[in-house]
């Protein structure tokens, strides 16, 4: 599993001379600084993206929430221990693309250890599709 966020910068810039585009350049790469302190201040703990995916399905677009961010907010809720919550914004999905992801999650709803070690498992597999370093420990 991983989660997304992007935030909209509007960078671009039209090669026109050395000394435009060096300039240009800089400045982008000053907003790409800037943006991703503001992420990391906005997601410095795994309870600030909790609420972050959570607060994000309740009030998404009809089309997303039982899409990827209903799925996302379904394991960060049950990973903070909210099992009812959990089974809510899995129970909801309707996007073939999450159903049968949030399947193996359904069935532990009631098994706190049982669903954190699907997780696990989910982010290690993920992890090794993406080719990522394996894990040294799991991440929840």
């Amino acid at each position: 599993m991983s989660f997304n966020e992007a935030v909209s910068s509007n960078c671009y810039a039209e090669f026109e001379t050395e000394d435009q585009f060096r300039s240009a350049a800089g400045e982008i790469a000053k907003t790409g600084r800037a943006n991703a302190l503001a992420m990391d201040e906005q997601f410095a703990s795994f309870e600030m993206i909790a609420d972050f995916v959570i607060e994000r399905a309740r009030s998404s677009p009809e089309r997303m929430a039982p899409s990827w961010w209903g799925y996302e907010a379904g394991i960060a809720s049950g990973l903070i221990g909210s099992f009812e919550e959990a089974g809510t914004f899995l129970h909801g999905l309707t996007d073939d693309r999450v159903t049968g992801r949030a399947a193996p999650l359904l069935a532990l709803i009631a098994n706190p250890e049982g669903f954190r070690g699907k997780v696990n498992d989910v982010v290690a597999q993920e992890r090794t599709r993406l080719k990522l370093k394996a894990l040294a420990r799991p991440a929840f």
